[in-house]
């Protein structure tokens, strides 16, 4: 080392240091434990105080300034919800008053009209101008609708007229038609709804529901704040502390002490600070000094705000924050007073009780010294029941059980020969047990890993010495147990598989007992582990080859779950028993139908799972006693209104000693519908048949009808030579004749007869045309000559006619006259739009719909850009949401049994979305009626898509 390297020598001050602290050591050590003692508890107790002084009373001034900000924010908060009622009331009562006001109003003006003083016109003109010179705050406005949410009155007048039942609020005044409300509206332009709130009235005659309406955020010009000053000013906190409220300019409104004068000529000053604080935040608390006028200081002072939302004013509680504080400041006065009395009181009862331990401790140590000098006779005679008493006991037991050890170890020299003797015998049963055992063992002391011997077992931190192996363990890890034992595995863990290294890890991490299985990829062989400590150190191994019972078992495994997973994909119900009806398989199929999963259903008796089984029991039983197949076809069931069919066969099981039966069940319902339906076509073509041949038999005589009454009316009324030469030949005056029949009306009569062939003529037409067989050629077609077809079959239905006349309901026609012809099928669109006639009027005339004065079909097309829309609409009761959902389902039918097949809606849906590519839905609620609409695209071949 070079001289510039030597330590440098360490200097006075802190070899002065040093000095001190082993000259305090060495002096504090010779102190006797009495001195330390009362000295340690001294120091303790003056650091304790000290410590508790500094940390007790900052929580305590922090848990009074919490208390403080609490009370200040209940007031605050109690404030606050009186503000808020109190706007509530005032705003209620103001539009209260307005709406009665203006029912008054439009009263006399009733009254006027009544009396004949103006028409009813000019009456309701005049109240709307009164109405409309009316504002309500700002904004605020008066409106009017009826019971039916048309509105009446309205300051914009492109409103007038529209229905507003769709919103929530308008059919909450339809119900109501008096009272308040409050709600969320929107303005055209507006991105974000407001709150509003409306009172409204209701005027009967007119069937006039009175609404004034204005936004809540104008409440601030309805309420005055003198309405709460006294209940502010009533507020007290502590012995000064006082509630103010600013408004949205942070102009003081209530102050129990200043005007609204001098807080602006205060705030204006150095006390800005708090009313920014105030008005930056919706709600808090600060700390802030304050200085009132006539006062010399300012003092700290703790204030709670929060901004009331609709009228953006602030209320405020603040009180002095010395008020609060007061006693924790008589408190430490107390305590200092108290402190040097305390720590005298104390410094004599430490002395006193260090005297109380050394002097037994002094006792123990003579006796102590003369049990080391081999005396083991020597007893301390103390009875106290403390601490010293009871080493002193303990010295006494220790001195008694080392005489007695003396006398056993003797004993057990004696003992231990015939032990030895013993062992030796078992050692060498064990070594016949251990050398002809067909599983490994194999016995390891657990050794740190060597640092200068790395190797695979190097990052476990554990490394195993052999200590002992049988020939099993040797044969399945290629060891050698006269070569390898009292080595490291990491010193033969060339010769090992890769495997044994990583069991080994695994054993040196995992807890003891430890019993696994495990599958080595390399050696493509199943062991089973089981290991433990019969000492700390030492790791005893079994290994067991099961290869060949783990192939077995994986090999019925897979057997199984083929089996199983073949039986789940199968879309049938099918389940086994045993002889007692109890459930073996239970498959995926029959989880999904009954809702009883495997695991439940599984050693269950099969009639508990399904009334299906219940009801049908009988079969299983029949193919358990005879051993024969069994089978019911058409089985009903109804689960809650939809009915459904079964079939189910029952397979008798004979599996050597295995008695049982297999159960399928399979749904049936589409195939037995399609028959109901394939039966329902057949009679529907019979009828088809029969129709245009009583069509063809009708043609006949109607056409000498018609011809007769035409030839009738031209040999009575037209100038014919022939007419002319046949009355002068039987002399009649023919203007005398004339006369005769216009007065008796035989002309008419003629007329009338003539227009009912020419109908019924039509009605046969179309009945010919709707019973032809309908061909896969599309061709373009009149829509609405198409609909005045439709609707004249069903003005002639016999089955409307047996109820009321399709003639009694009203028919309302509301054609685009853009819409002209469109591909389809003429005679598929008149069956689909027929089909739609005759629901519209068995709704119409249903019970449900008597309440109605006039029944109402509405007709309705409308072309668009890739597709003609048709809407046929009732004003009857209309359908619930379920019932729309499921309307056009096969054999689904809402009326009386006996009067509907459940599939004319059905097979519409089919006509116009499978063979026209178009769409056919319905829009309907309880009470507003249904609407059908058809799309047909206007392109052949097109399909839309909704």
């Amino acid at each position: 080392m070079t001289p510039s390297e030597q330590p440098s020598p360490p200097s006075r001050a802190s070899r002065r240091h040093d000095s001190f602290f082993s000259s305090f050591k060495h002096v504090y050590s010779n102190l006797r434990i009495r001195t330390k003692f009362f000295l340690g508890a001294g120091a303790l107790i003056v650091l304790g105080a000290v410590v508790g002084w500094r940390l007790t009373f900052p929580l305590m001034e922090d848990m009074v300034q919490r208390q403080a900000v609490a009370e200040l924010e209940n007031s605050v908060t109690l404030l606050a919800n009186m503000v808020d009622t109190s706007l509530k009331m005032s705003i209620k009562n103001r539009l209260r008053g307005i709406a009665e006001k203006n029912r008054e109003i439009a009263a006399h003006f009733q009254v006027q009209a009544a009396s004949g003083a103006m028409t009813l016109k000019e009456a309701k003109e005049r109240v709307a101008e009164i109405f409309s010179s009316q504002r309500i705050g700002k904004t605020g406005y008066l409106y009017v609708i009826d019971s039916k949410g048309e509105v009446l009155f309205h300051p914009k007048s492109a409103v007038s007229g529209e229905n507003f039942s769709h919103f929530a609020f308008i059919r909450d005044q339809m119900m109501r038609r008096m009272g308040y409300v409050e709600y969320m509206w929107r303005n055209p332009g507006e991105t974000v709804p407001r709150a509003k709130a409306l009172y409204m009235t209701y005027f009967e005659p007119w069937d006039w529901i009175i609404s004034v309406s204005t936004y809540r955020e104008e409440f601030a010009s309805l309420i005055s704040a003198q309405d709460f000053r006294e209940d502010i000013l009533a507020l007290r906190f502590g012995a000064s502390g006082y509630a103010l409220l600013l408004d949205d300019k942070a102009t003081l409104l209530i102050h129990p002490k200043i005007s609204a004068s001098e807080f602006s000529a205060l705030t204006s000053s150095s006390n800005m600070s708090v009313i920014e604080k105030i008005t930056e935040n919706a709600s808090g608390s600060f700390r802030y000094m304050w200085k009132n006028p006539g006062e010399e200081e300012a003092r700290q002072k703790i204030m709670f705000y929060r901004t009331l939302p609709l009228l953006n004013w602030h209320v405020a509680a603040t009180a002095y924050l010395e008020e609060y504080q007061a006693p924790l400041a008589n408190l430490r006065t107390i305590l200092l007073l108290g402190a040097v009395p305390f720590l005298a009181v104390m410094l004599l009862v430490t002395a006193a009780i260090s005297g109380s331990i050394t002097r037994p401790l002094r006792e123990i140590m003579q006796a102590v010294a003369s049990g080391s000098r081999g005396d083991l006779s020597v007893r301390i005679h103390r009875k106290s029941g403390d601490e010293a008493g009871q080493l002193a006991h303990y010295f006494n037991l220790f001195m008694w059980r080392m005489q007695d050890y003396e006398r056993d170890l003797r004993n057990e020299m004696d003992e231990r020969m015939t032990a030895v003797r013993a062992l030796e015998k078992g050692e060498k049963r064990y070594r016949m047990l251990f050398e002809s055992m067909q599983d490994g063992f194999a016995m390891f002391e657990l050794v740190p890993v060597a640092s200068d011997m790395p190797g695979p077992l190097t990052g476990s931190g554990t490394d195993f010495r052999i200590l002992e192996i049988n020939p099993a363990f040797a044969q399945q890890t290629a060891l050698s147990p006269a070569r390898d034992t009292g080595k490291r595995l990491s010193e033969v863990a060339d010769t090992l598989s890769p495997y044994w290294l990583r069991l080994y890890r695994r054993l040196a991490s995992c807890e003891m007992p430890a019993r696994f299985g495990d599958y080595s990829p390399e050696l493509g062989r199943f062991f089973h582990v089981t290991a433990y400590r019969p000492e700390v150190d030492v790791l005893a191994v079994l290994v067991a080859d099961v290869t060949e019972a783990k192939t077995a078992e994986e090999e019925m495994r897979r057997a199984r779950n083929y089996v199983r997973s073949m039986i789940d994909s199968m879309p049938s119900v099918i389940f086994s028993v045993d002889r007692r009806g109890m459930i073996t398989q239970w498959n995926a199929a029959a989880e999904r139908l009954t809702g009883k999963n495997r695991d439940n259903a599984l050693g269950q008796h099969f009639t508990t799972q399904w009334s299906l089984l219940r009801e049908n029991a009988d079969l299983v039983e029949s193919a358990l006693q005879n051993h024969e197949s069994t089978s019911r076809s058409a089985i009903e069931e109804h689960t809650g209104d939809e009915q459904h069919f079964y079939e189910m066969l029952v397979y008798p099981l004979l599996i050597s000693d295995v008695e049982g039966a297999v159960v399928r069940v399979d749904e049936v319902t589409q195939r037995i519908r399609m028959q109901e339906m394939l039966a329902q076509s057949e009679k529907m073509l019979s009828v088809g048949g029969l129709a245009a041949g009583m069509a063809h038999e009708i043609n006949n005589p109607l056409g000498g009808i018609i011809q007769g009454v035409q030839n009738v009316r031209r040999r009575l009324v037209d100038d014919l030579p022939a007419n002319l030469r046949a009355a002068e030949a039987c002399n009649l005056d023919r203007e005398a004749l004339a006369c005769y029949l216009e007065d008796r009306g035989i002309l008419g009569f003629i007329e009338s007869i003539r227009e009912s062939g020419d109908r019924a003529s039509r009605i046969v037409r179309n009945m010919l045309e709707f019973s032809r067989t309908p061909q896969a050629v599309r061709e373009l077609a009149s829509v609405h000559e198409l609909i005045e077809k439709a609707l004249s079959l069903a003005s002639s239905d016999y089955d409307l006619k047996k109820r009321r006349s399709f003639n009694s309901i009203t028919i309302e026609r509301s054609y685009d006259e853009r819409v002209g012809e469109a591909p389809c099928s003429p005679s598929e669109i008149e069956q689909v739009l027929l089909n739609l006639f005759k629901n519209a009027a068995q709704a119409l005339f249903s019970e449900v719909s008597t309440s109605f004065k006039t029944p109402r079909i509405t007709l309705r097309t409308k072309l668009e850009d890739d597709a003609v829309r048709i809407e046929v609409a009732d004003n009857g009761p209309g359908m619930d949401r379920t019932t729309s959902q499921r309307i056009f389902e096969p054999f689904f039918t809402t009326k009386d049994v006996g009067e509907g097949t459940g599939l004319g809606l059905s097979v519409s849906y089919f006509i116009i979305v499978q063979n026209h590519g178009g769409e056919l839905y319905v829009e309907s609620s309880p009470g507003h009626g249904a609407t059908f609409v058809i799309r047909l695209p206007l392109t052949a071949g097109k399909r839309l898509h909704p």
